[in-house]
């Protein structure tokens, strides 16, 4: 039997996947030459590459992947490496961390935090109650961007996960995708949203953006940031980082970790005097 064989119960990225490391002998070359280009044309002879290109985590790649250690990187608008990179940071949570509780204003009505159904809605309530600008010591931050936008040109090294020495790597306007961004006077943040915990995520997500703006505004530091947040714990947790070595793309640190909560409505001596009052004119 093949070791690219389809069995039963496997995803259609997997069966994809399978068939273009047939086709273009990727195993080989990546053991020939420590990494294999591949551009957008060829994934979509088998499947559309914006859906066989993009995991988030490394428990996303597809079989053939994970069974060598393999992760894959856009490095334009229509080409990728594969390679034994590590590509993926392990999140590990402060349980001891005590969540910071924060007042949701009585004048918002358009939020429901009890129900925030996308990353966007849970950044924006963030910055609406003033978590953002607590994360830079109450500077006044203003949300400035977000959406997909083109990398620039850069270089970065990149450790391979076999033998710890490292990859160098082009980028010529490949796309990258910032869930906010906010600017203060002496700050920018970039933020990469999630709604649910996590085990690990994809460092590109936070490291392209990092290179697009600290070239486009090098007088401000750009920080940044992963924002987790869970509906059942309702728990906003923001992982602070920094690259130590722009260059260098297995540099980011973790500098702190920040928990928030929005703290319940205290019901006051007034509040249940308008509840009987209510009571009893409708009576």
């Amino acid at each position: 039997m093949s070791k690219f064989s389809n069995k039963r119960g496997k995803s259609k990225n997997d069966t994809a996947w399978e068939k273009l490391f047939q086709k273009y002998d990727i195993l080989e070359k990546i053991s020939n030459t420590g990494f294999f280009e591949i551009g957008s044309s060829s994934i979509n002879e088998f499947r559309e590459s914006r859906l066989m290109a993009k995991f988030d985590h490394h428990a996303n790649l597809p079989d053939i992947f994970k069974k060598h250690k393999l992760s894959i990187l856009p490095v334009s608008r229509n080409k990728y490496i594969i390679g034994k990179f590590n590509s993926y940071l392990n999140v590990k949570y402060d349980e001891s961390l005590e969540a910071i509780p924060v007042e949701f204003p009585k004048g918002i009505e358009s939020i429901d935090y009890t129900n925030l159904y996308s990353e966007s809605s849970a950044l924006s309530c963030a910055f609406n109650i003033g978590i953002i600008n607590n994360l830079i010591d109450d500077e006044e931050t203003y949300y400035t961007l977000y959406g997909r936008m083109s990398t620039g040109k850069f270089k970065f090294n990149i450790n391979r996960i076999a033998d710890y020495t490292q990859h160098n790597v082009e980028v010529n306007n490949a796309q990258c995708e910032i869930d906010a961004g906010f600017e203060s006077e002496k700050h920018f943040l970039l933020l990469e949203a999630k709604l649910y915990d996590v085990d690990d995520f994809l460092i590109r997500q936070l490291y392209y953006p990092y290179r697009l703006w600290s070239n486009k505004i090098p007088n401000k530091e750009v920080i940044p940031i992963l924002m987790t947040y869970s509906n059942s714990s309702n728990i906003f947790s923001f992982f602070i980082y920094k690259f130590d070595k722009i260059l260098n793309y297995n540099s980011i640190k973790l500098v702190e970790q920040k928990n928030y909560v929005i703290a319940p409505e205290t019901i006051t001596h007034e509040d249940v005097s308008e509840i009987f009052k209510s009571i009893y004119y409708s009576c």
